[in-house]
């Protein structure tokens, strides 16, 4: 996948997380300027949500491809849909069947969802160190999908999920950080997308 990056604003939420904020129109950007935190995150973003849900749904050949990828990770994820957890996807695609948002839905359900962020923290925790790696928190690290509808044309979704950045030394793992990733997505009106990431270390 082809994702153009753009400049943000890098702010600190309630709940101590570091926002990077990410614009809808490209336009906007002469407006944003970057703000540095204690943490040292530097400021990244994707573009629109449009283009992100585009892009995200051009990275499947097909629909039967985005069908049986969400049928794959579905059980992977913990999903609430207006915080009633939905263990099984038909439920799950039955609580969007009256919206226009199914195929969003859907393809947010996938860990694709994942791959811009995981791409930028990627280069910036492990290069240029070949000893450093940047991996899933654990084997059963689920991802975890808060979807709130509120129409046909209007949700509010959250993701969130955990990452680790591991030193290997003579095969031996040492882990140095965790990173926990939540990326909130508003659909309707007012569109937004931010990717909002907390970190700490092991010990």
């Amino acid at each position: 996948m082809n994702w153009e990056l753009i400049e943000s604003e890098c702010l600190l939420d309630k709940d101590n997380y570091y926002i990077i904020n990410f614009i809808n129109h490209a336009e906007e950007m002469s407006n944003v300027r970057d703000m540095s935190t204690k943490n040292d995150i530097e400021p990244s973003s994707c573009e629109s949500v449009y283009s992100f849900m585009t892009k995200l749904h051009n990275s499947y050949k097909n629909l039967n491809q985005i069908n049986k990828q969400f049928r794959v990770d579905y059980p992977r994820i913990v999903c609430h849909v207006n915080n009633i957890r939905l263990k099984n996807s038909y439920r799950f695609l039955t609580e969007f069947k009256h919206t226009k948002l199914l195929m969003c839905a859907k393809l947010l359900c996938t860990q694709s969802t994942f791959f811009p962020i995981f791409s930028i923290l990627y280069d910036k925790y492990t290069q240029p160190f070949d000893d450093i790696h940047f991996s899933d928190y654990s084997d059963d690290n689920h991802v975890a999908v808060d979807f709130k509808i509120y129409s046909e044309k209007k949700m509010h979704v959250t993701l969130k999920k955990n990452f680790r950045i591991i030193k290997l030394i003579d095969g031996d793992i040492s882990v140095l950080k965790i990173i926990s990733v939540k990326i909130i997505i508003m659909f309707g009106k007012n569109k937004y997308i931010r990717y909002c990431i907390s970190e700490c270390s092991e010990f």
